[in-house]
């Protein structure tokens, strides 16, 4: 059977979309395409046929005209499912389900919560683009089979009569993938974070923590590995550019090999009603690698982290309270029982349990 999978604002080997979905469904015996719009050209991965029909420069053109031209390239694939994953190629996607396609909407994000996080939008236009994607929303969900990526996102379609049944499929990583990269043996004063650079992410936060660490002659190193979209402020923190090193997006083996050499990793998200609401990917990656989790304060978080016992939830907005925990973490001669133990429970949170919800799915739809 044919699938083809949509977006266009993901990378080609998009964690969740390919490293995850794809491959688990290649696996299972489905005929794959991915159609992107990142501008590296068509390829072949795994079997894996990926499409690319360009990228554009602007946000706003990309988000009408790419979404225009990914659906008009899928269509050309003729899949016996579509499975997108963005949005705005939502009411595009409309035209596969007129041509009588089983189409899934994979909701990666809580996207009226996110639209009210966009700097770039003014507060009329975040209140009418929440608003109106909550109504569209509501005909989208009683369209298309849809998947959510958090529990949290259930509340939001409780409320809706939809046609067919909700799915939840996790973040959770793939273990096997992250093995070759567990060490339990950890000491130093390195530290690790992985994912998109920004100031609602905690860059500036923990460029503060790490000022107050220099000015008390602590030495350290930190590793942030990711795209960048707010530029660090050196000028405030001059002592800081020759230890905390900003590597720019990697692919996750690249980026997981320098993570050997840390002793705690850190997603230190700001209290961003997005982020409040959803699991941080790496978290469960960190602990799958035996990296004690340095993380935000939130319920949600401290879930996993301070019942498991494998890290520490700090205040997101108190520079002090971050640099407490950091000392404390370079000083601590104990971080080999927290890695052992976030190495055990990662065994809760893995992708092979969510893989059997997704390839259920898939049957049922195809029944």
């Amino acid at each position: 059977m044919k699938v083809c999978h949509l977006s266009s604002v993901h990378p080609r080997n998009d964690i969740r979309i390919f490293l995850k979905e794809c491959i688990s469904l290649k696996d299972a015996g489905y005929d794959l395409s991915y159609v992107v719009a990142d501008g590296l050209g068509n390829d072949k991965i795994q079997t894996i046929k990926i499409f690319d029909v360009g990228k554009l420069k602007h946000r706003f053109t990309r988000m009408f005209l790419s979404s225009l031209k990914v659906v008009i390239k899928g269509a050309t694939i003729k899949a016996d499912i579509y499975h997108f994953h963005d949005p705005e190629l939502a009411p595009f996607c409309l035209v596969y389900r007129l041509l009588g396609k089983k189409v899934i909407f994979d909701v990666h994000e809580n996207v009226a919560e996110q639209i009210q996080d966009k700097p770039w939008l003014g507060n009329f236009q975040k209140f009418f683009l929440s608003r109106l994607f909550n109504l569209l929303n509501k005909f989208f969900v009683r369209t298309f089979y849809t998947i959510i990526a958090e529990k949290s996102y259930s509340n939001i379609y409780d409320k809706i009569s939809l046609t067919f049944p909700l799915t939840t499929i996790l973040n959770y990583p793939k273990l096997n993938f992250f093995k070759s990269y567990q060490n339990c043996k950890r000491s130093g004063n390195e530290f690790f974070y992985i994912g998109g650079v920004s100031n609602n992410r905690g860059l500036d936060t923990i460029l503060e923590a790490f000022d107050i660490l220099d000015r008390q002659n602590i030495d350290f190193k930190m590793h942030f590995i990711g795209a960048i979209s707010d530029k660090p402020n050196f000028e405030k923190y001059p002592n800081l550019s020759d230890k905390v090193i900003f590597y720019g997006r990697m692919n996750l083996e690249d980026g997981y090999e320098i993570s050997r050499q840390c002793v705690a990793g850190l997603a230190i998200l700001k209290p961003i009603g997005n982020y409040v609401k959803s699991y941080p990917t790496k978290v469960f990656e960190y602990m799958a690698i035996g990296l004690p989790v340095v993380t935000s304060n939130f319920s949600l978080y401290k879930e996993i982290v301070e019942d498991n016992d494998v890290g520490w939830c700090v205040d997101p907005n108190s520079p002090t309270d971050i640099a407490d925990v950091l000392i404390e973490i370079i000083n601590t001669k104990t971080i080999d029982k927290i890695s052992q133990r976030a190495v055990e429970q990662s065994s809760n949170y893995s992708w092979k349990n969510e893989e059997k919800k997704l390839l259920m799915l898939y049957r049922t739809i195809l029944e």
